[in-house]
């Protein structure tokens, strides 16, 4: 006896740009401009939307690294929205102390699709200095101001 699965929908999704934050009260968009090509079922739309192409539950896990150009104790925000609506209880904080130190914060949440809506990420920094940080490529590669991974997890 023999079993096929179909395969599920998955993707990584980064952005290689460093991310500067144009002030506010409500945040602003993550940027992502890169999706791997092995991803099936998941795509970029706008630069920041994430659409399923299949309803159903989605693990994201994420990272992103913040930064300030300048200043001291800043506080980063960051959170999912679905179809621009905030996602209760998703929000993560970090706060960084000194001018030219970087923060690595992960979180994950899982999010239903129905198949026509999409997933985004915000964030928001208490000064104008914020950013979220990529690393160029060198003796070691890129490092991205953003990194997710999506994984359908079940209907």
């Amino acid at each position: 006896m023999s079993y096929k699965l179909s395969p599920v929908p998955h993707a990584n999704i980064w952005d290689t740009t460093t991310q500067a934050f144009s002030g506010g009260t409500t945040g602003q968009n993550v940027k992502l401009n890169s999706i791997s090509d092995h991803g099936r079922g998941v795509a970029i739309v706008d630069q920041y939307q994430i659409h399923f192409s299949n309803p159903g539950h989605y693990l994201i896990v994420f990272s992103a690294i913040f930064s300030q150009s300048s200043g001291t104790n800043v506080e980063y925000n960051i959170w999912g929205q679905e179809d621009g609506v905030d996602i209760p209880e998703s929000n993560t904080t970090a706060l960084i102390k000194d001018s030219g130190t970087a923060t690595v914060v992960a979180a994950s949440m899982i999010v239903h699709s129905t198949g026509s809506n999409y997933t985004s990420l915000r964030w928001w920094a208490s000064s104008a200095n914020g950013r979220l940080l990529a690393v160029a490529a060198g003796d070691r590669p890129l490092v991205p101001s953003i990194l997710i991974t999506v994984n359908k997890v079940s209907n």
